[in-house]
């Protein structure tokens, strides 16, 4: 067991936080699958509106490689198929039957589990059900590549992102099927595999801390600890030859419980979060599902902005949109653009202020409200180290930063881009004077430079 502390970084003092209690909501009467959570595959729809579905029952797939299936997370008919700019397919919606049917595999034991070493028919297996899609690849941050191995896999069981869910709370009644998880990953790698806990006395969970097949490293420091940027870098650094797979510990749990049941697994625990939200709390729903189901009633869209994911790295969406393919948490949180009257002589005593221009700078601990304004307009990058402050790799992120917006990949490449992505240069984006997206800028990078090869 390895033990790590990252010094570099910012932990966003933001209101919001889920308490720990799990409440169950109505169910949703529709959920939804979204290709654009899915980098790396150029999706064609297999399915029409009208067509009945089962739980399973491939969607879209990919076409430049046609065993990666995106399969339905609901069970029922097919009732939209939604497009954004230039045709691009952005949700298949399902509104779900009384009955779902599901297409049903074969359930295993976890003894079996031990004693399949067949790394071909695993990985069939995988494609099948649909579940090919949660592992990612590292370097570029898309869905793995099936036929290269990896030199190691990563599983984070750590979140630093502000008021997210915590990974521990959403597997700790889990240990059959992370079990099952480990054991059928450890099938498809000769490395290691990492799993990436928090540093914290309160971690009691002997299965999670000395699990099988696996390395384990605690962390411990401000954001952007968690991201897999931080974790492989720290632990296993990759190169453009030598790739990693990353997955989310529930995502192994969800892996694990499809090869015990040999149903595609469809619950799916996420955090509520937001200081929109009067109770932050976890609820249990299901994947793809409605978020109006899990919303107030009097939440409005133009008052409040709702996240799949977090506040740093999630993707907006209508209070009628549903929620992402890997995201835990859902945020709301208060609609910025609104003037402040005599703003100029506020001293910032109720405001955060990373670059301490607030009083509150000075003031250790306490939380903040926290909306979508930018307080300012793009402009030209200062080099004044405010990006190194936060980035806890070995790279410098101004000269990065610089070399993707005029476009010289080769240089981009040189100063380390591809060892991050959007999670890995989104705290950049939180401080960043210039009012820059970095995260559309280095994925836009990344696509390109993959596609150029």
């Amino acid at each position: 067991m390895a033990d790590f502390t990252i010094s570099k970084g910012y932990d966003i003092p933001m209101k919001g936080s889920a308490q720990e209690t799990l409440q169950v909501p109505p169910a949703p009467k529709f959920v939804a699958l979204k290709p654009t959570d899915f980098k790396g595959i150029k999706p064609r729809l297999v399915v029409q509106v009208g067509d009945e579905v089962s739980v399973g029952t491939p969607l879209v797939e990919d076409k430049g490689d046609d065993r990666i299936q995106l399969v339905s997370p609901g069970g029922g008919k097919v009732v939209a198929v939604n497009r954004g700019r230039r045709r691009r397919l952005d949700e298949v919606v399902i509104e779900l039957a009384s009955d779902e049917a599901r297409i049903e595999f074969e359930a295993r034991s976890l003894s079996e589990i031990q004693g399949w070493n067949d790394r071909a028919e695993i990985q069939n297996t995988f494609f099948a059900a649909g579940l090919w899609p949660l592992i990612v690849q590292r370097p570029f941050a898309r869905i793995a590549t099936p036929d290269v191995e990896p030199q190691a896999i990563f599983v984070s069981a750590i979140n630093t992102e502000p008021i997210a869910a915590n990974p521990i709370f959403l597997i700790k009644d889990r240990q059959p099927d992370f079990e099952a998880g480990i054991e059928i990953l450890s099938k498809l790698t000769s490395g290691c595999i990492h799993i990436c806990l928090p540093k914290s006395p309160d971690l009691d969970l002997p299965w999670l801390t000395e699990a099988k097949h696996s390395c384990i490293h605690r962390f411990s420091g401000p954001h952007p600890t968690s991201s897999f940027g931080t974790l492989i870098h720290n632990v296993e650094p990759i190169t453009s030859e030598k790739i990693a797979w990353t997955l989310k510990a529930n995502d192994v749990a969800d892996i694990g419980k499809f090869f015990l049941t040999g149903n595609f697994p469809t619950d799916r625990t996420i955090a509520i979060t937001g200081e929109s939200i009067p109770e932050p709390q976890y609820l249990k729903t299901r994947l793809g599902a409605h978020v109006p189901t899990l919303l107030p009633k009097d939440l409005s869209d133009s008052d409040h902005r709702v996240i799949s994911g977090g506040v740093l790295a999630g993707t907006k969406i209508h209070r009628e949109g549903f929620l992402g393919f890997y995201d835990t948490t859902l945020t709301v949180i208060p609609e910025g653009g609104k003037r402040r009257l005599f703003g100029w002589l506020d001293p910032g005593l109720s405001r955060s202020s990373f670059s301490r221009a607030f009083v509150s700078g000075a003031i250790e601990g306490g939380e903040y409200s926290f909306d979508t304004s930018l307080n300012g307009d793009k402009r030209a990058i200062v080099p004044i180290g405010t990006y190194e402050s936060v980035m806890p790799l070995d790279i410098e992120p101004t000269f990065l930063f610089k070399s993707l917006l005029y476009g010289d990949l080769e240089e981009a490449q040189k100063l380390g881009l591809l060892e991050v992505a959007e999670e890995d240069v989104a705290l950049c984006s939180y401080v960043c004077h210039s009012k820059m997206d970095f995260g559309s800028l280095v994925r836009q990078a990344l696509d390109q430079y993959e596609k150029e090869g």
